[in-house]
């Protein structure tokens, strides 16, 4: 993750976005970064472990696109 996609990714969780899968992609990314593990992610974000892996696989391939 770049300086520049972790800055967005954090005003996206600043900002409390409205659009829910918007505001969880933003905290999944970084606590990825981070080296949490996909259960420790998924308990923060109340979300499935799959899609944990899901958010997670897809940033590295396209990124923020």
């Amino acid at each position: 993750m770049s300086a520049g996609e972790g800055q967005k990714l954090h005003r996206t969780v600043r900002r409390g976005s409205t659009n829910t899968a918007r505001y969880r992609r933003a905290m999944i990314v970084p606590a990825s970064a981070c080296r949490n593990g996909v259960p420790v992610i998924a308990r923060l974000v109340q979300a499935a472990e799959d899609t944990v892996r899901d958010v997670v696989h897809k940033f590295n391939k396209t990124g923020l696109a």
